[in-house]
């Protein structure tokens, strides 16, 4: 008897333990659910994507008529195919959405456990319906979801580019807003970075299942690091403005992970800084070994989204190529970061 009773608290610290590394096995490996927001799914069309649908997808989410939603899901399941997707319908072909069904589908993606959430449309709207639908934003970001939007090409019809600061979710400092080179497409400091796709739509998809993918090696992975990581691997493109590709063009098969905290891209005319966390304040100064030749005109300011800006308001007047300028970039957190450029690498 008592070699029983031995043998059973023995066996409970054992079943203990591997209950203890089947929980952990299950919340920090499981794959990653995309959200897709848009105008269904046709599994009809889509066959692959039925084994890949994540718990709690309704029903009537199983329809498209318009069929973009069902080709922005395929695109981000394709580019992660360990994900799985939750396709939330909100717009019929033709139809129209308002804010309030918006913030509702993300609050019922964030529900459902998605980690990354995919928006491609976008919304005007009235202040009232804005500031609920940016407090379910506010909310998916802090519970540790990305929010992936396009940046679209219009509202109107014919479509015409407009700024995306009157668009909604894209305003929002918590979106990661994907942008294209078309000179069609919508235009703004709010966008982070840029993939050639037959549409920002398409784009937007293919950056939801990298990030997804990238979720996949780190669980604790913040969207703060997920947007500073995938600004970092973009490749500046000079002749464009940046308020159309923001850090520039990201390649779907850069996938290497951010290793530092603070990232800059140098343009002709301005250096924009990305930081896993939100830039409080910025400043700058000339550091030269010899004589600097006097300073040009520079100002600063600060994004959002963890973006700072230096921008060179006239032509240099400085000729020293040993001279290099100080950035100092300080967190909301009070964190103070230090780098330089030199004067070589801006001017090119």
């Amino acid at each position: 008897m008592r070699k029983n009773v031995r043998i059973g608290f023995l066996i409970t610290p054992v079943i203990l333990v591997l209950a203890a590394v089947s929980l952990h096995f299950y919340f920090h490996h499981h794959s990653p659910v995309i959200a897709v927001i848009d105008s269904g799914l046709d599994l009809s069309k889509f066959p692959e994507l039925k084994n890949r649908l994540a718990p709690g997808t309704r029903p009537e989410a199983l329809t498209d008529s318009a069929g973009h939603g069902s080709e922005i899901a395929s695109t981000a399941a394709r580019l992660c195919e360990e994900c799985k997707i939750l396709p939330v319908k909100i717009t019929e072909e033709g139809g129209s959405t308002q804010p309030d069904d918006l913030a509702a589908a993300i609050r019922f993606s964030a529900e459902m456990g998605a980690r990354v959430i995919n928006v491609s449309l976008g919304l005007h709207g009235n202040s009232a319906a804005v500031t609920t639908l940016h407090e379910a934003v506010k909310a998916a970001a802090q519970s540790g979801i990305l929010i992936v939007a396009a940046a679209g090409a219009g509202l109107a019809n014919p479509f015409r580019p407009e700024p995306l600061s009157q668009i909604f979710p894209q305003a929002f400092s918590d979106v990661l807003v994907v942008g294209s080179p078309d000179p069609l497409s919508n235009h703004g400091p709010e966008i982070d970075l840029a993939v050639k796709a037959k549409s920002s739509s398409a784009a937007a998809a293919m950056v939801s299942g990298i990030a997804a993918k990238r979720i996949l090696r780190d669980w604790n992975v913040t969207p703060g690091r997920l947007r500073h990581g995938l600004r970092q691997q973009t490749t500046p493109i000079t002749p464009f403005d940046f308020n159309r590709i923001g850090y520039g063009m990201l390649c779907p098969a850069s996938t290497t992970p951010a290793r530092s905290d603070v990232a800059f891209r140098a343009y002709d005319t301005q250096a924009d800084f990305s930081m896993a966390t939100d830039i409080r304040e910025t400043g700058w100064s000339w550091d030269c070994t010899g004589s600097s030749g006097g300073e040009p005109p520079l100002t600063s300011n600060t994004l959002k989204k963890g973006r700072a800006r230096i921008q060179w308001i006239e032509p240099f007047s400085l000729k020293n190529p040993e001279c290099r300028l100080r950035i100092i970039l300080v967190t909301n957190e009070g964190k103070r970061h230090q780098l330089f450029i030199r004067y070589a690498d801006i001017i090119r």
